[in-house]
């Protein structure tokens, strides 16, 4: 199969691509065009880019009044977010970004660098995906593919295209992973996949695993490749928005990685009964990994994918304590 064909793929199961990307990050984004455009895939027509929330304009971002319009439910008459669901709130200070003390003290800068780089940065992050899926929201399109800017793809990609054209002829799911790290199934511990790099050799197939769907997301954190419905996006902006925990935990949570409790109170936030409304999947095998966690390579643009947002919050809000 060639790589035209898993880009076709690709449009036929989620119709178009969402690339969430620091407008300034000129390398990333080049990068991205040129991964995508080995299959095929034109930027503009197949893909776009999401600008993210950037930490050097920290708490002055124009686009939350747009988010806030999109969730005139999720908030109360003070503001706040109206089933803070795993940390709390700010008990009246809410700001339109952030449902708990830690925006605050980013903002004061009172935060060490290296907290500020988690913390602070987190929330960049988070900010990041919510306006992308508001974007994909306001568009008319029924699904879409969300992407982080440092993807790669892996071997088991090229594979990949009966179970696109599964994900393409299917209704029921709402939110599909299609990226992990970290992933325990069973007694085997899946970490972060290998890139495939131009035309990857045989061995760096996936040593003859096959790859294939399975029921929820997956015990695992990362959320850099992500399948979406305009339900399943409802559902995770509820969450997203003001934010109240790093995306990634949202997802865990929602597949039950922190205990029942925590899904149960997730679940009843984004308005779910259960997991199963989300007709959640996640891929067995992660066809698209992050450069920016391929330690073993060097070289070219990948020994620079470094976190652009926690460097720049370190060096930023870290410095005014």
């Amino acid at each position: 199969m060639n790589d035209t064909q898993v880009g076709r793929g690709l449009l036929a199961a989620f119709e178009h691509i969402l690339v969430i990307s620091l407008r300034r990050s000129v390398q990333r984004r080049q990068w991205v065009a040129d991964e995508l455009g080995r299959f095929g895939l034109r930027l503009g027509a197949d893909f776009s880019f999401v600008d993210a929330a950037d930490c050097r304009t920290y708490g002055r971002w124009d686009f939350l009044p747009e988010l806030q319009a999109a969730l005139p439910r999720n908030h109360n008459a003070s503001g706040q977010q109206a089933v803070p669901w795993m940390r709390k709130p700010c008990n009246g200070t809410w700001h339109p970004s952030c449902s708990d003390v830690e925006h605050r003290r980013c903002l004061r800068r009172t935060m060490g660098p290296d907290l500020a780089a988690k913390r602070c940065g987190e929330i960049c992050y988070s900010l990041s995906v919510a306006r992308a899926l508001q974007q994909f929201l306001a568009s008319n399109r029924s699904r879409t593919l969300l992407l982080e800017d440092d993807i790669c793809a892996t071997s088991y990609l090229r594979r990949s295209r009966p179970l696109l054209a599964r994900m393409a002829a299917e209704h029921r799911w709402k939110v599909v992973k299609m990226g992990h790290c970290f992933l325990n199934e069973g007694r085997r511990n899946i970490t972060e996949p290998v890139c495939a790099r131009g035309n990857a050799p045989a061995n760096l197939a996936p040593n003859g695993h096959s790859n294939h769907l399975m029921a929820g997301l997956g015990n695992s954190f990362c959320a850099h490749t992500l399948g979406l419905t305009r339900k399943g996006a409802s559902a995770l902006l509820r969450l997203a928005f003001p934010v109240s925990a790093v995306f990634d935990d949202i997802l865990a949570a929602l597949g039950g990685r922190f205990g029942p409790r925590h899904q149960l109170q997730t679940l009843r936030a984004a308005g779910l009964q259960t997991l199963d409304d989300l007709g959640a999947r996640h891929f067995k095998y992660s066809i698209f990994g992050q450069l920016s966690r391929q330690g073993g390579q060097s070289g070219g643009v990948q020994a620079g994918f470094t976190s652009i947002i926690n460097a720049d919050t370190q060096r930023i809000l870290g410095g005014g304590r």
